[in-house]
């Protein structure tokens, strides 16, 4: 992605979703573009599909980014260290595979997180 304009005097909005992919992103995705506004998507690994993968390839071609928000969506909580790196790498590696793209961030379900 070009590097964007990082004006310290202008004033920016981060738009973020935590959000399928599903069919309702298309719809985000035609406001989003309609005012040429970019956002990043976190997604849910278990959510990617064939049916999915168009999905994610707009959101990049118009700018956006994709994240990681875990694999089943499940409170990180009532998980294992274990159990959590195995949810985001499961996350990670489906992005990539589909659309060849690393996330960097990662958002919990719920933004439950512990000392685990």
């Amino acid at each position: 992605m070009p590097k964007q304009n990082t004006d310290p005097t202008k004033k920016r909005i981060a738009l973020t979703f935590d959000d399928g992919p599903s069919e309702t992103t298309l719809e985000v995705l035609d406001i989003l573009e309609k005012y040429g506004v970019k956002a990043t998507f976190f997604l849910i690994g278990e959510l990617i599909t064939e049916k999915t993968i168009p999905i994610m390839k707009r959101e990049l071609e118009l700018g956006c980014e994709i994240q990681n928000h875990s694999f089943t969506h499940s409170d990180m909580t009532k998980l294992s260290a274990e159990e959590i790196r195995e949810e985001i790498k499961k996350t990670s590696d489906a992005i990539y595979n589909a659309v060849g793209v690393e996330p960097k961030f990662f958002r919990p379900p719920y933004i439950l997180t512990n000392d685990v």
